[in-house]
């Protein structure tokens, strides 16, 4: 019951909520007193553990970012000179499960970049829509994921 409480309340706790999720549980399966005396200590751990799911996202989600990040600014000649040919340093990526926060992230950076990063996209993306992480999709779904 309490991963159920947890994932309808998407984490927040309110002691009413609690009260009315409990009394509508029992409707269903009534608890034996040691299940009421555990849901407290239960509630924590489900909660603790669903904070450490939440971090461990965030954690990934902005390394992938901060890939996506070097791999532009070396695609855009901001930390040296830029690669005349940019497919060759986006070939290693498409082979690869990518994370949808890289895709994201390197989308939006060279979006509008022209120069010779606007074909080697234009590829990319249409080489990862083969794979099916359409880039526009791919924003629009990491944007309706991301926390407020």
């Amino acid at each position: 019951m309490a991963w159920d409480f947890v994932a309808h309340t998407d984490s927040r706790f309110d002691p009413d909520w609690l009260r009315r999720f409990t009394q509508a549980y029992q409707r269903i399966d009534v608890f034996q007193i040691g299940e009421i005396w555990a849901l407290a200590i239960s509630l924590r751990v489900v909660l603790v553990e669903n904070l450490r799911r939440l971090a461990e996202d965030i954690t990934s989600t902005r390394t992938a970012r901060q890939q996506a990040d070097a791999l532009a600014d070396a695609l855009l000649g901001l930390k040296g000179p830029a690669p005349a040919d940019p497919m060759r340093v986006l070939r290693p990526f498409e082979e690869t499960s990518l994370d949808r926060a890289f895709i994201v992230q390197l989308f939006q950076r060279l979006r509008d970049q022209g120069g010779n990063t606007a074909p080697a996209l234009h590829g990319w993306t249409r080489g990862s829509r083969a794979q099916g992480a359409a880039a526009d999709e791919s924003v629009r779904a990491e944007h309706q994921d991301s926390p407020p």
